[in-house]
């Protein structure tokens, strides 16, 4: 099959011309060069050339005019042929141009193991295939050969198509943290998702923060040949904040109790001053909040009543104690009050009435642990999870330095763990406006290698994610995007080539573009088949159907023909059982007269009334 190089050549970019066959996108070839060692292409973009149908773009940087004038001199008769074109972008850095007129061809997979699988999937994270390479699906060695089956929507679970896209997640140490961007629909949670699975699979401990409740890894996805089923329960937990999962209100210094209380809503400097005038160590919630309350009423009552009660009644007393203690540090009855309302709305939601040691142990055991709650209740009660967890694990680092692993007790060993947070823009915002958890992630984005902590932030808008957290992600997974805002942050943050980030906005669902430091370029990437499935993955219009009671009935009182319209309440409690719920015998007696009507059964008239019978 004859490939050659035409046009002008450099070192970055060729242009490669073929009469037999089209050219697909990603795909790699061999450019016979042996000044180059036969080096290595991927394909960025493709056309085709025909004299009599008019070019689609003129200006065309395929179809430049020495492309146009190489190829007749190179024996392609473009006055008679379809001639398809190649703009080729060289793998690694040469020193000079390719020779023009060179001969191409497509490669076998040992000849670009090095360049396409870092690591084998034994040590590395098996995410999908890599785009353009199926023609080298055939030379793979058994090992590589359907490890990453695939979904299409209209055939279902099909053969790897394709080389392995193998990630290599011990680069973590030099390249640290990951960002997944995608718009609605794009398949960035089905991306997750797989991601999650491939750290299961390699017991990597994980914090999962799930908004939706959506990632749960115990339901196998439907049509998984046996031997590709995994078991994740025994890798996984799942916490729900306010029901077993909360924070200890005795072990909150003052500046966490601040900061949780700001979490839910931002408090004053004059809040901030008097909590930690008020709040002492080893306070309960119970000491904390009487203190709050007592300070609210006497407020409420003046020094003249408060201090007039107080020579009479004992409890007043304390409450004046307690007033003439505190009172020269808050300012005033509102500020009282807004601490009360924050500390309120937090007992409410339950979150005082548990620990995080579910998480500490899930973590220890090298456990994905995953914690769910509404948006607003996980961004309250993240910053001090994560910093705690954070904190442990750098303590236990820090005291390496002085003593050996043998001398420290296993409840102080803390393993290195992996923070993913989806919806990551709630947690990590642009903007000056520092939380807790914002200043928490970025000390991680910034210096959590050291320690063994990283961070994958999944947003469906990276633009609204703070500047300097971005800017450490060392890795990005880019799905099909398509707001301006979020594309410029893009191609600022990634190497992805022009012609990759116009590619963006038309991806199918699942497809995306990984731009990371640990591979040195950009590669295209379709992701594997979850081998989990969403409890959402219900389609809403079948959910529609499942709901629809009256369906459900018509197929149930077809079994209880034929019916006898007075005889209907001696089946009532038996319909009922079988629907699942409580329906009145009207509703039963209109629903049979809706099915005689609609031609699915009959009706006879008899001496004893109207009898519903099969047609």
């Amino acid at each position: 099959m004859k490939f050659q190089v035409v046009g002008c050549t450099n070192q970055q970019e060729i242009f490669v011309a073929s009469t037999q066959r089209k050219f697909n996108i990603n795909e790699y070839l061999i450019i016979e060069d042996e000044d180059h060692n036969n080096p290595v292409g991927e394909v960025m973009e493709t056309s085709s050339f025909n004299k009599f149908i008019p070019m689609v773009d003129e200006k065309s940087s395929i179809l430049d005019d020495s492309v146009m004038k190489n190829l007749s001199q190179l024996g392609f008769d473009i006055d008679k042929e379809t001639v398809h074109i190649a703009k080729v972008r060289m793998v690694g850095e040469l020193t000079r141009p390719i020779t023009v007129a060179s001969s191409v061809r497509l490669p076998q997979f040992k000849e670009i193991e090095h360049i396409v699988m870092q690591k084998r999937p034994e040590k590395g994270l098996a995410l999908g295939v890599i785009r353009g390479t199926e023609n080298i699906q055939s030379s793979l060695p058994n090992e590589l050969k359907n490890i990453s089956l695939l979904y299409d929507k209209n055939r279902g679970i099909i053969p790897q198509q394709g080389i392995p896209f193998v990630y290599d997640y011990y680069a973590l140490r030099e390249y640290p943290h990951i960002g997944i961007f995608g718009g609605s629909g794009s398949g960035k949670s089905f991306g997750l998702r797989v991601i999650l699975e491939e750290l299961m699979k390699k017991r990597i401990p994980t914090l999962l923060l799930d908004p939706h409740f959506e990632m749960d890894f115990t339901q196998t996805f439907e049509g998984l040949p046996k031997d590709y089923i995994e078991n994740f329960s025994r890798m996984s937990c799942y916490c729900t904040v306010g029901h077993d999962l909360g924070i200890k209100f005795e072990d909150l210094t003052s500046d966490e109790l601040c900061n949780v209380l700001s979490s839910s809503k931002y408090i004053t400097e004059t809040m901030e001053t008097a909590i930690k005038s008020i709040h002492q160590k080893n306070d309960s919630l119970i000491s904390f909040t009487c203190k709050i309350e007592r300070l609210i009423d006497a407020f409420e009552k003046g020094d003249r009543e408060i201090e007039k009660l107080a020579s009479e009644d004992p409890d007043a007393r304390k409450t004046y104690k307690i007033y003439q203690k505190y009172k020269n540090s808050v300012q005033g009855l509102g500020t009282l009050k807004g601490i009360a309302w924050r500390l309120n709305a937090l007992k409410f939601q339950g979150i005082f009435n548990y620990d995080i040691s579910k998480v500490e142990e899930g973590l220890k055991h090298r456990k994905t642990v995953v914690v769910r709650g509404n948006i607003n209740i996980l961004k309250t009660i993240a910053g001090y999870l994560i910093n705690t967890l954070y904190k442990k694990r750098r303590t236990y680092k820090d005291t390496l330095q002085d003593y050996s692993p043998e001398k420290i007790e296993d409840h102080e060993k803390f393993p290195p763990f992996v923070v993913v947070l989806d919806e990551a823009h709630n947690f990590s915002f642009k903007g000056d406006i520092m939380t807790p958890t914002k200043w928490t992630l970025r000390e991680i984005a910034q210096e959590g290698r050291k320690y063994g902590v990283f961070l994958i932030l999944a947003s469906q808008r990276p633009a609204l994610i703070d500047d300097t957290t971005v800017a450490q992600l060392n890795t990005k997974i880019i799905f099909r995007t398509v707001r301006s805002s979020d594309l410029d942050v893009i191609k600022e943050e990634t190497d992805l080539s022009s012609a990759e980030i116009k590619r963006l906005p038309y991806l199918d669902s699942g497809n995306a573009f990984i731009s990371s430091a640990c591979i040195g370029r950009s590669v295209s990437v379709r992701f594997r088949v979850t081998k989990t499935k969403s409890p959402h993955d219900i389609h809403p219009f079948d959910e529609l159907e499942d709901m629809d009671q009256t369906s459900k009935l018509k197929k149930i009182l077809i079994d209880f023909l034929p019916l006898q319209i007075e005889s209907i309440s001696n089946y009532h409690k038996e319909i009922n059982k079988q629907m699942g719920q409580f329906l009145t015998v009207k509703y039963i007696s209109e629903t049979l007269e809706e099915m005689e009507q609609e031609n699915i059964i009959a009706k006879e008239d008899t001496p004893f009334g109207p009898r519903y019978i099969k047609k």
